[in-house]
This record gives C-alpha cells, structure tokens and sequence, in this order.
C-alpha cells in the first residue's frame, strides 16, 4: 500500500469541516508562528493517508483554499510522486525538481501563491 505525508494549514482553508475525511488519517499537530506572513499563527495538522483515500480528497481541497499564497502538498513515502494543491487545480508531479514543476509554478503564480512557496516544496518533514 502506497501511502503519502501532507500537511494542511488550518488557516488556508475556507472551512475547517473539509478536514472531517482526512480525521482518520492525523498523525500530527502543530502550532507554528509565523510573524513576517499576513497570518502570523498556523495551525497545522500532518496527514498519512494511503494513495485510493487521498485521490478523492483532492478537489475538496482545491476548492477549499483561501486566496493567497497557500497551497497543500502531498508526497509519496516509497516513489517519486508530488500532489501539489492550488486554488482550483491539482498537479501530480515528481518530488525531484524537474520540467514537471514548470506548470504547476506557473499556475502558482496566477492563481497568488508565489515562487517562494512553489519553487521550495518540501518532499520531506522532521519527526
């Protein structure tokens, strides 16, 4: 069973109730501040969830996030797959930084999640 890592920011979403499926999947909380950002406190909540319960769990979270500068990632523990949520749309790439990041950081920044943010996704996260 293929499982992948994520990690989603309370504050990106427009509704804390689109984390009610990925509830069981938690491995994770954390408060983080961050006092050069607009939201100077994140709530963050670390996910592992098997590849058939995630791909689902996708379009809801495309379409629950925040203008901004935020996005949701998720990356395989065992293979070279990268999910890369963005305002509306969805890219599966490769978790080595490659050609493939090309559109997603293109998209990044018309839809205002900037370079500094798509261009440095962790593929990797402290214990």
């Amino acid at each position: 069973m293929e499982n992948f890592i994520g990690e989603i920011i309370l504050e990106s979403l427009n509704s804390k109730s689109i984390l009610r499926p990925f509830a069981p999947f938690q491995i994770k909380e954390r408060i983080v501040e961050m006092p050069e950002e607009a939201e100077k406190t994140w709530h963050v909540y670390r996910y592992k969830i098997p590849m058939q319960d995630l791909t689902p769990l996708l379009s809801s979270l495309e379409k629950g996030l925040v203008n901004g500068e935020w996005y949701i990632h998720f990356f395989s523990e065992k293979n070279n797959q990268l999910f890369v949520v963005l305002k509306n749309k969805t890219f599966k790439i490769s978790k080595v930084k490659d050609s493939s990041w090309d559109q997603m950081i293109e998209y990044g920044e018309k839809v205002g999640c900037g370079r500094r943010w798509t261009e440095n996704i962790p593929v990797s996260f402290s214990k």
